[in-house]
């Protein structure tokens, strides 16, 4: 990135502006009422002109500099170098051209001009110096905190699609399985079982861009998945949807989320005629409520990793302000995941509420 850029129009406005008022400034406080008109004019115009080689010199060193060290991090390089530069052109220049100017426009012997002039001459340059360097280091900050949102925002988003593509394979897996037993003992199902297949991939492939999509159509797909474990299962896994309203069902979800809640269900619990595996997907208050009856299966701890839940928060906090909630109780797992509306920009930080 560069990081110093021409001049500006306005940056020359502000010369245009700021020099000659500085130099006026600078010839009442030197001037004092007891010179005449005459004199105070000449005043001005030699504090005028040094102001110009000042303030144009100065800034074409603090330009340089930036250019030199440009981030924040350098800021202490940048600050101390500014400060013996311009130091030493603003004292050498003033001890140079004050008596030059003191000749030219007085018609006096030259005469070097007094510690105290030099003094507040530095103080000014300072002054100046600081107010640049303070309205730079705002700019970098205020860029570097949007380049740093821009940032996250796009490793989100980038780890999103990754994650989204993950869903598919272990799914592809174990239907295929399913249909290989399939097909010898119920061609007719069998049949079934691919459209409800090429149903649910043709949902992976048009939704794994969008960021939400409508309940309704997270549900049908969620039917069309249940349709396929049903016949994994059978009796085994018993599953309940019951979201008949359709201002419910008007709401939106991220696109997944619940099929994964699903899976990650049947992961990771037991599924057996013995002990069958209950679901149940409804709507309490403004959250999808997806509750599952806890009968874990014994796993070693490296194999149960938390990806599939995680990668549903990280999708939340993507589009959200709203977490979902997590709650255990000694039978049942129960997530609740917050319904998305669309709201205006400048109602919320997120872009769903």
């Amino acid at each position: 990135m560069i990081a110093s850029k021409r001049r500006t129009s306005q940056d020359r406005r502000v010369e245009w502006i700021g020099i000659p008022v500085l130099g006026m400034v600078l010839s009442l406080i030197f001037g004092g009422r007891s010179l005449s008109w005459s004199s105070m004019l000449s005043m001005m115009v030699i504090f005028t002109l040094f102001t110009a080689f000042g303030w144009i010199g100065n800034g074409r060193i603090v330009d340089a500099l930036r250019a030199r060290f440009p981030s924040i991090q350098q800021t202490p390089q940048r600050l101390l170098f500014q400060i013996l530069a311009c130091t030493a052109y603003t004292v050498g220049g003033y001890v140079l051209l004050y008596p030059i100017l003191v000749r030219v426009v007085f018609q006096v012997p030259p005469e070097l001009p007094g510690l105290e002039s030099v003094v507040f001459t530095l103080i000014i340059t300072t002054a100046v110096t600081s107010i640049f360097e303070a309205t730079y280091f705002f700019q970098r900050w205020k860029l570097s905190v949007v380049e740093s949102e821009q940032l996250k925002r796009q490793t989100v988003q980038s780890q999103l699609e990754s994650l989204k593509t993950q869903v598919s394979p272990h799914f592809l897996f174990n239907s295929l399985n399913t249909l290989a037993t399939l097909i010898p003992e119920d061609p007719a199902l069998s049949v079934q079982f691919v459209e409800k297949l090429s149903e649910v991939y043709r949902y992976l492939l048009q939704n794994r861009t969008q960021e939400v999509v409508l309940l309704a159509t997270e549900l049908n797909f969620v039917n069309a998945y249940l349709f396929l474990l049903r016949i994994r299962f059978a009796e085994s896994l018993r599953v309940d949807v019951a979201v008949p309203d359709e201002e419910q069902r008007a709401a939106s979800v991220p696109p997944i989320v619940v099929q994964m809640l699903v899976e990650n269900a049947v992961k990771h619990n037991i599924v057996s005629r013995q002990r069958p595996l209950y679901l149940h997907i409804g709507v309490e208050g403004d959250a999808l409520v997806v509750r599952n009856t806890l009968q874990r299966k014994p796993v070693r701890p490296e194999e149960s990793t938390g990806v599939g839940l995680a990668n549903i928060r990280t999708r939340y906090r993507f589009l959200t302000n709203q977490e979902l909630i997590l709650q255990e109780t000694d039978r049942e797992f129960i997530v609740r995941l917050p319904l998305l509306r669309v709201v205006q920009p400048a109602e919320r930080a997120h872009p769903y509420a």
